[in-house]
């Protein structure tokens, strides 16, 4: 929509157009000092007028997926897409689904559980929230990236986003580090699961 010529507006209409245009231009440099720091970029259709705090918090807990680690804790904040998706188990009573997922920097195999397989498809942009990189049960040499009981994953958007398929963080082959048992360091890759299996 074409502005209306300035000369036609009001006093107090100006104002707030020259208002608005100031947290537009201070939103989209917050945002490519975001970018440039290499964390995570926010949508600025999404949320045209998102402060500078909001966007500093983002930089600081967003994850790319090349940067994590297999860790018990469930602090993993990271957005991917979803390039494919396994077929839907049951375990016990609740289904499970490998997919793999990735973004700009590395790929992962991420673990749908109960609604989440039949809610994500391929091409879906995912959000996640206090995710967990574990391995699978019974399987201590497969680590996977899942929501867990205190994670959320919810969908963002779908198809527009840059990824690569290598590395996979879940061909890595992880162990403890010798100074510090609490830390996982990679050794090699491998090849031992896939979402299509």
């Amino acid at each position: 929509v074409k502005p209306v010529p300035l000369e036609s507006q009001s006093h107090a209409a100006r104002n707030s157009q020259l208002t608005a245009g100031r947290r537009r231009r201070s939103s989209s440099a917050a945002r490519r000092r975001c970018s440039s720091s290499g964390a995570a970029r926010r949508s600025s259709a999404a949320h045209p007028f998102c402060n500078f705090k909001d966007i500093v918090s983002d930089c600081q807990r967003m994850q790319f997926l090349k940067d994590i680690v297999p860790a018990a804790l469930n602090n993993i904040n990271t957005k991917f897409i979803v390039l494919d998706k396994g077929r839907i188990d049951l375990e016990g009573q609740h289904k499970t689904c490998l997919a793999l997922v990735a973004d700009e920097t590395a790929a992962v195999h991420f673990q749908m559980w109960g609604d989440e397989c039949d809610v994500f498809e391929p091409g879906d942009i995912i959000r996640l929230e206090n995710g967990i990189f574990s391995y699978i049960r019974n399987n201590c040499s497969n680590h996977v990236l899942r929501a867990g009981k205190r994670g959320k994953a919810e969908k963002v958007g779908e198809f527009t986003m840059a990824y690569v398929e290598k590395p996979n963080m879940s061909e890595i082959h992880w162990v403890p580090d010798p100074k510090n048992p609490k830390i996982y360091l990679p050794v090699d890759f491998t090849s031992h699961i896939s979402p299509t299996h």
